[in-house]
């Protein structure tokens, strides 16, 4: 009944979008926040399956990830980082 913030990648062969999807049915009280991304919207030439958890999106992704569960968990807010 908590909330889950589901990812699907374009280019993902892994885990495509109608699997997140499928996924995302057996968590019906849930409160979900269903996201789908695009190489080509991150102005990336691929992401893949695993290019989400590259260091070089440290400070893209990760952090919209990092606001996310911040803000759904209750969490303060993070520290600046330098």
């Amino acid at each position: 009944s908590g909330p889950m913030r589901l990812i699907s990648i374009s280019d993902d062969g892994f885990a495509p979008a109608p699997t997140v999807d499928a996924l995302a049915s057996l968590y019906e009280a849930a409160r979900t926040d269903r996201v789908h991304l695009t190489p080509e919207g991150l102005g990336l030439k691929s992401l893949g399956h695993f290019g989400y958890f590259r260091p070089a999106h440290r400070e893209t992704l990760w952090r919209d990830a990092e606001s996310w569960l911040r803000t759904n968990l209750g969490l303060p807010t993070a520290a600046p980082r330098e």
